[in-house]
């Protein structure tokens, strides 16, 4: 019915609203107390479903409607007037019904608009919480990347000091390795050197032999005696210089520097090798330069292997003995240069010339004859022989000064405070005694000159070229000798390495 009604035209509507009119002004009297109670009825029951709709929107709406069409019904029957009043109630009803319609659409509008505005709170509520619980876990998203960003940040951290902390070690590491290798490196570089040095040494002594030895062995040559037969002294002229003219001192010194460091080199090897000695024999006459000789051309000599003995006027003890005994006493070791300045020549040369001395030898009398001096040079001549299958190389030199040559260096001795303590007034005696000495020496040379021990008749008028065939002879020789180094065995090189390694380890410890 009230889909009818709210369904009736504009003109219909009123027609009613005047028809109810005049019938509420006939009815007044006796309805007015029962609509007015149903008026206030249906304003409760409105307002209960405008609480009950706010709540629960449809479902409330519904139950008000039939609730209300119920009531309507009810109070209908209940009252049953006649057909106009009847009529009359209906229309109200109607009305009723129609304005009950109208709120209910008004109350359904509001509960819709409200359910709406519900709807859209809660969507917005909704969303609000979404985006909240959305930002919330945007939030926690970044609060996790965060702490992982920090945790892979201290991890980051952590693992770049953990690098750090290896890659100090790989330095430390590497800078030990290096250093290691640096300290290998050096022992190789040092070893190397040393073998270079070694190689330099035999190469500069091939070279140097090379170059050099054709030059010495040709002024040598002419001064080296080797058998004594039909040997005379005066053919050896004290003032010779060879090759060289006395403008030629400069070339003649280079020479003898060149001379020098061969002997350094191969009396290196003499001492390394240790088979071979050598003994080097100086016999002059006074002044003739034995003591400076020795001293420029042993200059590059290593002392520890080389020995020097000056044999003066014979003891008490050397008496007692056979001339030989104190001689053959400083013979030296193997590996090493001995040097006589002066000798047991002196018992064939000034024992010869002053006979007085062999008295003092308490020998027996049978054995001292004329033959003395002949049998005493086959002794020294045995001796000699004896050295030589012994291993020592004897080399003997004769140095040549003139008589004139000798007298102008006693004169400089007197004139130079710095040479005073050479001067010997005995030495002046001796002159006088020059032929005997000269005849002395070429006997000496005649009976022990041979191809092992041969001697060398040195021109000394002129020191700079004496002092050069000097150390060309002893060079010559040497090189003549085959001198290496001692090879190295097996056995010795593997002792060589665990002791480098030794050292090596040492030196980190």
């Amino acid at each position: 019915m009230s889909k009818k009604t709210s369904k009736k035209s504009a003109s219909d509507k009123n027609g009613d609203e005047k028809f109810e009119m005049e019938s509420s002004e006939n009815d007044n009297s006796t309805e007015k107390p029962g609509k007015q109670k149903a008026a206030v009825e249906k304003s409760s029951q409105g307002k209960a479903a405008k609480i009950a709709k706010a709540d629960s929107a449809k479902k409330n709406a519904g139950n008000k409607k039939g609730a209300a069409k119920k009531t309507a019904a009810k109070k209908a029957d209940s009252k049953k007037p006649d057909s106009d009043k009847a009529d009359s109630d209906k229309t109200d009803s109607d009305k009723t019904d129609s304005d009950k319609t109208d709120s209910d659409k008004t109350e359904t509008k509001k509960a819709a608009t409200k359910k709406t505005a519900s709807k859209k709170t809660a969507v917005k509520k909704s969303a609000t919480t979404k985006t909240a619980a959305k930002k919330t876990e945007s939030e926690k998203t970044v609060s996790k990347k965060s702490a992982s960003k920090n945790d892979d940040s201290k991890d980051g951290s952590t693992q770049k000091s953990a690098s750090k902390k290896s890659a100090s070690k790989d330095v430390a590491n590497k800078d030990a390795a290096d250093k290691d290798a640096s300290s290998k490196d050096a022992s190789k570089k040092t070893a190397a050197a040393k073998d270079k040095k070694k190689a330099d040494t035999s190469n500069q002594s091939k070279a140097l032999g090379k170059a050099v030895f054709s030059k010495i062995h040709e002024f040598v040559k002419p001064y080296k005696v080797t058998s004594g037969k039909n040997f005379k002294l005066s053919d050896y002229d004290p003032e010779d210089t060879g090759p060289f003219a006395s403008r030629d001192k400069d070339d003649a010194k280079l020479l003898l520097e060149q001379g020098i460091q061969i002997l350094e080199q191969k009396q290196d090897m003499l001492y390394a090798q240790d088979r071979y000695s050598m003994l080097l024999v100086f016999q002059a006459m006074d002044a003739a330069g034995k003591d400076s000789t020795i001293k420029h051309v042993m200059s590059g000599i290593n002392p520890q292997g080389c020995q020097v003995y000056s044999f003066k006027q014979p003891s008490a003890e050397e008496l007692d003995h056979d001339f030989m005994w104190r001689y053959s006493r400083c013979l030296p070791e193997r590996g090493r240069i001995g040097i006589y300045n002066r000798s047991y020549y002196e018992e064939v040369l000034v024992v010869r010339v002053h006979e007085e001395i062999l008295s003092m030898q308490r020998l027996p009398d049978e054995f001292v004859t004329r033959a003395i001096w002949s049998q005493r040079l086959k002794d020294i001549a045995f001796f000699e022989d004896y050295l030589h299958r012994q291993g020592v190389v004897v080399l003997k030199f004769f140095l040549n000064v003139s008589k004139r040559e000798q007298k102008k260096r006693f004169l400089d001795r007197l004139d130079r405070a710095d040479k005073h303590w050479k001067f010997s007034s005995a030495d002046l005696g001796e002159r006088k005694f020059w032929n005997d000495y000269q005849h002395a020496y070429q006997e000496a040379i005649r009976h022990t000159a041979t191809e092992d021990s041969p001697w060398y008749v040195i021109p000394a008028d002129n020191k700079w070229y004496m002092r050069l065939v000097v150390a060309a002879a002893i060079a010559d020789t040497m090189n003549r000798m085959n001198l290496t180094y001692p090879p190295v065995d097996k056995v010795k090189m593997k002792e060589i390495e665990t002791a480098k390694i030794t050292l090596e380890k040492s030196d980190k410890a």
